[in-house]
């Protein structure tokens, strides 16, 4: 009979390798205090989001301007109930429903304040001053026509509000992370990826002014309201069956699309 037996290091074996060991196994127990900590922020967010988007269903004019739940989740008095109740302290919608008169004030102020953010990119490479302060009464300036903005992620053309919660912005941070600092939430200015789209500018100023129209001041909404047609000079096409050669017409905001894929295309 052959007996089990198991050999231990000796001392000076332990001293080499320990270092490795111990490291090793300081690894997998942050690892593991991680994945616990993201699990129970996000079950707590989860809770916030099913009395968040509640609220948004009977109130839906504010939706176009209101920042995601797991923004909203980073903010108070949301943030203390999620990331400073004990763990062995349940946390569920009750604790939401009773705060929900803060989200008034949370999207009002989050509106302006990424309002202001787009602003300034907007503005910045329009020849404002150098230095310029803008005011909250100047954010009506991001309803212009020739407000758009391209995301660096997905390339795609954005007009306001819309921009303000596309998709890209809405993806849970990545990379490592200590126990303290490890959260599924994130904040829109955090991750965004937006720049001011010169190309897409240049073509909307171009075709209101063939429409008549004065790019300085017309809004997105009342070109949508005027409704006219351009027709594009470069969209040649012939007629299968016929020969017969015509170019496409559209309205505006195809004619942007159109001309900015043909300026890329040629770069």
């Amino acid at each position: 009979m052959v007996a089990d037996f198991v050999l231990f290091p000796s001392r000076t074996e332990w001293e080499k390798i320990s270092p490795s060991v111990v490291g090793y196994l300081e690894k997998v127990r942050t690892r593991r205090l991680c994945e616990a900590r993201f699990a129970l922020i996000e079950t707590r967010t989860e809770a916030l989001r099913e009395v968040y988007e509640s609220y948004l269903s009977t109130h839906r004019d504010q939706e176009p301007y209101a920042p995601s739940y797991r923004e909203v989740a980073r903010t108070e008095p949301f943030r203390t109930i999620i990331y400073d109740t004990p763990e062995e302290d349940r946390v569920g919608v009750s604790q939401f429903v009773s705060l929900m008169d803060n989200f008034p004030g949370i999207i009002d102020s989050w509106r302006t304040e990424t309002s202001m953010l787009l602003l300034h990119i907007y503005t910045k490479g329009s020849g404002s001053p150098e230095g310029k302060v803008w005011l909250e009464s100047d954010i009506q300036m991001l309803s212009r026509a020739t407000a758009i903005f391209t995301c660096s992620v997905c390339c795609r053309l954005h007009l306001y509000p819309n921009v303000l919660t596309q998709a890209c912005l809405q993806k849970a941070p990545q990379g490592d992370a200590s126990v303290e600092r490890v959260d599924p939430n994130f904040t829109w200015k955090e991750d965004a990826h937006i720049v001011r789209e010169e190309d897409a500018i240049s073509s909307v100023t171009e075709i209101i002014q063939v429409l008549g129209e004065d790019p300085t001041s017309i809004t997105w909404k009342e070109m949508d309201e005027l409704d006219k047609r351009v027709e594009c000079l470069r969209c040649r096409r012939t007629q299968s069956g016929t020969g017969k050669i015509f170019r496409y017409v559209m309205a505006w905001r195809s004619a942007v699309s159109v001309n900015v894929l043909q300026i890329h295309a040629a770069c």
